[in-house]
């Protein structure tokens, strides 16, 4: 069906690669930045930081950490605990 090909899935404008570019994100003390639409890991998380999750009720809740956050662009967000700025690096998945 392919012949001598192999599909390796989405195009990403990288050989070999499914993942895009860095992203160094930098948050205010007490601020958030919303996390872009798409599938990231993300990793270099400042010790203030957290990933919090828009409830139905419009709360903003902490999530567990783990390497990896799901955005729908909206709802998703970097929040900074701490009295100085901190950074997150994402890498965009696909």
């Amino acid at each position: 069906m392919f012949g001598s090909r192999v599909a390796t899935g989405a195009p990403t404008g990288q050989s070999g690669s499914l993942l895009g570019n860095e992203t160094i994100i930098q948050v205010p003390p007490g601020g958030a930045t919303i996390v872009p639409l798409g599938d990231h890991y993300y990793y270099d998380i400042g010790g203030d930081l957290v990933i919090q999750i828009r409830t139905a009720t419009g709360a903003w809740k902490t999530v567990s950490l783990s390497s990896f956050v799901s955005s729908d662009g909206t709802n998703v967000r970097v929040f900074n605990l701490g009295a100085g700025v901190e950074t997150i690096t994402l890498q965009k998945i696909g």
